[in-house]
Protein backbone atom coordinates (compact mmCIF):
# COMPACT_ATOMS: atom_id res chain seq x y z
CA UNK A 1 0.00 0.00 0.00
CA UNK A 2 1.40 3.22 -1.34
CA UNK A 3 1.87 6.45 2.03
CA UNK A 4 3.26 9.57 1.76
CA UNK A 5 6.55 10.22 1.99
CA UNK A 6 8.41 12.68 5.01
CA UNK A 7 9.16 15.03 2.37
CA UNK A 8 5.38 15.56 0.84
CA UNK A 9 4.40 15.06 4.34
CA UNK A 10 6.38 18.42 5.05
CA UNK A 11 5.77 20.03 1.81
CA UNK A 12 2.40 19.76 2.20
CA UNK A 13 2.31 20.90 5.79
CA UNK A 14 4.14 23.97 4.59
CA UNK A 15 1.07 25.30 2.16
CA UNK A 16 0.06 26.61 4.90
CA UNK A 17 2.99 29.06 5.32
CA UNK A 18 1.77 31.57 3.39
CA UNK A 19 5.40 33.82 3.61
CA UNK A 20 6.94 30.87 1.66
CA UNK A 21 6.93 29.43 -2.43
CA UNK A 22 6.08 26.20 -3.32
CA UNK A 23 9.91 26.25 -4.77
CA UNK A 24 10.99 27.44 -1.08
CA UNK A 25 8.49 25.34 0.48
CA UNK A 26 9.58 21.97 -1.29
CA UNK A 27 13.22 22.80 -1.09
CA UNK A 28 12.49 23.39 2.64
CA UNK A 29 10.70 20.08 2.89
CA UNK A 30 14.08 18.19 1.07
CA UNK A 31 12.58 18.04 -2.18
CA UNK A 32 16.04 18.81 -4.70
CA UNK A 33 15.92 22.56 -6.68
CA UNK A 34 15.46 21.08 -9.92
CA UNK A 35 11.99 18.94 -8.47
CA UNK A 36 10.93 22.32 -6.37
CA UNK A 37 11.13 24.30 -9.66
CA UNK A 38 8.30 22.40 -10.87
CA UNK A 39 5.78 21.69 -7.84
CA UNK A 40 3.21 20.05 -10.22
CA UNK A 41 5.88 16.83 -9.98
CA UNK A 42 5.49 16.83 -6.25
CA UNK A 43 1.72 17.25 -6.27
CA UNK A 44 0.44 15.29 -9.06
CA UNK A 45 2.18 12.44 -6.96
CA UNK A 46 -0.09 10.13 -5.54
CA UNK A 47 2.27 10.15 -2.10
CA UNK A 48 1.29 14.14 -2.02
CA UNK A 49 -2.63 13.72 -2.22
CA UNK A 50 -2.66 11.18 0.52
CA UNK A 51 -0.19 13.37 2.39
CA UNK A 52 -3.36 16.15 1.75
CA UNK A 53 -5.18 13.40 2.75
CA UNK A 54 -3.91 12.96 5.63
CA UNK A 55 -3.18 17.22 6.71
CA UNK A 56 -7.44 17.31 6.06
CA UNK A 57 -8.12 14.51 8.83
CA UNK A 58 -5.80 15.99 11.34
CA UNK A 59 -7.31 19.10 10.35
CA UNK A 60 -11.24 17.77 10.78
CA UNK A 61 -10.02 16.13 14.22
CA UNK A 62 -8.47 19.57 15.51
CA UNK A 63 -12.14 21.13 14.17
CA UNK A 64 -14.16 18.90 16.38
CA UNK A 65 -12.15 18.76 19.19
CA UNK A 66 -12.68 22.40 19.62
CA UNK A 67 -16.07 22.18 18.70
CA UNK A 68 -16.97 19.81 21.61
CA UNK A 69 -14.72 22.08 23.75
CA UNK A 70 -16.83 25.12 22.97
CA UNK A 71 -20.16 22.95 23.26
CA UNK A 72 -18.51 22.28 26.78
CA UNK A 73 -17.99 25.77 27.85
CA UNK A 74 -21.09 27.86 29.05
CA UNK A 75 -20.98 30.89 25.62
CA UNK A 76 -23.62 32.76 26.94
CA UNK A 77 -21.13 34.08 29.71
CA UNK A 78 -18.19 34.89 27.06
CA UNK A 79 -18.53 38.59 25.48
CA UNK A 80 -19.41 39.38 21.47
CA UNK A 81 -15.65 40.22 20.60
CA UNK A 82 -14.57 37.03 21.76
CA UNK A 83 -17.13 34.68 20.18
CA UNK A 84 -16.39 36.84 17.05
CA UNK A 85 -13.19 36.41 17.60
CA UNK A 86 -13.32 32.57 17.92
CA UNK A 87 -15.77 32.37 14.94
CA UNK A 88 -13.24 34.69 12.68
CA UNK A 89 -9.70 31.79 13.93
CA UNK A 90 -11.83 29.36 12.71
CA UNK A 91 -12.77 30.56 9.69
CA UNK A 92 -9.88 31.71 8.45
CA UNK A 93 -7.99 28.46 9.38
CA UNK A 94 -10.77 26.58 7.21
CA UNK A 95 -10.67 28.69 4.50
CA UNK A 96 -6.80 29.32 4.40
CA UNK A 97 -6.48 25.08 4.56
CA UNK A 98 -9.09 24.70 1.60
CA UNK A 99 -7.54 27.43 -0.44
CA UNK A 100 -4.30 25.38 -0.40
CA UNK A 101 -6.18 22.33 -1.64
CA UNK A 102 -7.76 23.97 -4.62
Amino acid sequence: MKKASLRQLKYARGLMDESNTKQQTAINAGFSASTARVPKLIESSKGFKLAVAFLAGEAGNTAMQLMYELKARDLSKLDNKTLILYLDVMARSYERFNSKLS
